[in-house]
């Protein structure tokens, strides 16, 4: 039988893993509360089926990390797998490799037990175990963010990176590539790159160790690679089911394709193919492209029924791309003068629907931050900053951005800003078209 490890700040916690399901959260309800920053109430679930653990996100919370990557689909976790939720580290770990495992993290206290607690279909039994972490030679310290001040952790794939304020620790390469080479073998790509990381190539190393360290930094970049690219393209198959199949058949099926309709679908093609050149249905969209390109004509100008119809679709979900829309309209007004009339009353209506949008998500990040939820609370600040094209308005977004601070005190920009660079560097670089959000990036030292 499997069993979790949590690491809360050092302090261990084992559960028994039976089948059923356990929820994760810094909620009451939850079946294992959470404690660590940036947990939502209900984050995540575990679904344990005849000893098969599976990790299931919940919607619009930041998602957990599982070898520096984010899992937003259900994902089938193998034996020791590590992962996180916020600042708490998670471990699937098979109950007769603990039992052999010797202890290494220091001096275990005498283990405290309690009874089994069932709480909607899954069985928990707690043996709790509290350790004092100890810092040993070439082992990284997970959890260093609620230790030191100075600790940074950044999260994304490759970038686990770890400080050890007032200490100085010489690393062996030869210690480090080993060590790298176990974290390759358990399929930690991330802590193997930060193994190899520590290894000095200016150093004085044998010709025969530097020759190893780079062939396999070339094996462990090749992966991290493929990673990269594999994770980018399971965003896109969100991208093509939600912005792309399902508006064809539910705007272009049958007798109900319309040119506008048209047009925004071949637009939506053309912006997949550039943006996930790689993914597995590239045909798909080549196939339906073509199916609607000659209704759509995308040779012509674009009409004020062209353009009425892509503000309405882009304006029906959220986050709401404002800036697009009035790009759109200050193009429609070059382009074809005799719209003018048309085209300033969907202005006003659109500016004020701006202005009670933005409002509204100032609100919902104030909500999200008093329920400690601070990836929801600096994500839909971030969204406004981006896409409400509107000067005076991004400029109030960014000022709450940089004054917000977690419940303790700590500053959130720094943090999330390091989260945007690694996890979606496109919005990052949109972020550093802001003087003062590359200010603040450079004082955290991202830049």
């Amino acid at each position: 039988m499997a069993r979790l490890i949590l690491d809360e700040g050092g302090n261990l916690r084992a559960f028994k893993l039976n089948d059923g399901r356990m929820t994760l959260g810094s909620g009451e309800s939850c079946t294992l509360k959470l404690v660590s920053e940036e947990v939502a109430d209900v984050h995540a679930e575990l679904r344990v089926e005849d000893g098969v653990v599976t990790l299931i996100p919940r919607q619009g919370v930041l998602p957990p990390q599982l070898l520096g990557q984010p899992v937003k689909q259900p994902t089938r976790l193998t034996g020791n797998a590590e992962f996180h939720i916020g600042g708490a580290l998670l471990r699937i770990e098979s109950e007769n490799a603990a039992a052999q495992a010797p202890v290494t993290r220091g001096a275990a206290a005498p283990a405290a037990s309690s009874p089994s607690v069932s709480r909607g279909g899954t069985g928990r039994s707690a043996t709790v175990t509290r350790q004092r972490r100890t810092i040993q030679k070439g082992m990284p310290a997970w959890m260093m963010l609620s230790i030191f001040a100075a600790a940074v952790v950044i999260l994304g794939l490759g970038a686990y990176k770890w400080m050890n304020q007032n200490t100085e620790v010489e690393w062996d390469p030869a210690v480090s590539l080993q060590q790298a080479k176990e974290k390759y073998a358990e399929g930690s790509i991330a802590a193997a790159k930060f193994e190899l990381d520590k290894i000095d190539d200016g150093a004085n190393i044998d010709p025969a160790l530097r020759a190893a360290v780079a062939e396999f930094r070339k094996q462990v970049m090749a992966d991290n690679d493929a990673a990269v690219d594999t994770e980018h393209n399971i965003g896109g198959t969100d991208q093509l089911d939600s912005n792309i199949k399902k508006y064809a058949d539910r705007y272009l099926s049958g007798d109900k394709a319309t040119r506008p309709a048209a047009r925004l679908f071949v637009k939506r093609c053309d912006e997949f193919k550039k943006e996930y050149p790689t993914h597995g249905e590239m045909g798909w969209v080549d196939r339906f492209r073509t199916r609607f390109a000659k209704l759509a004509e995308m040779d012509d100008p674009s009409t004020f029924a062209d353009v009425a119809w892509e503000i309405k679709i882009s304006v029906a979900g959220k986050p709401r791309d404002y800036g697009l829309v009035f790009r759109l309209l200050d193009d429609l007004e070059k382009t074809d003068p005799s719209a003018e009339s048309d085209i300033a009353v969907l202005r006003a209506d659109q500016e004020n629907e701006r202005q009670a949008y933005f409002v509204d998500r100032l609100q919902q990040s104030q909500f999200h931050w008093k329920k400690k939820e601070y990836g929801s609370a600096t994500e839909w600040l971030v969204q406004v900053i981006m896409k409400i094209g509107d000067k005076e308005k991004e400029d109030k977004a960014i000022d709450t951005f940089l004054k917000m601070a977690d419940h303790s005190g700590s500053a959130l920009a720094g943090r999330y800003l390091s989260s945007y660079k690694n996890l979606r560097p496109k919005d990052f670089e949109r972020l550093m078209e802001f003087p003062r959000l590359k200010a603040a990036a450079d004082k955290a030292g991202l830049l």
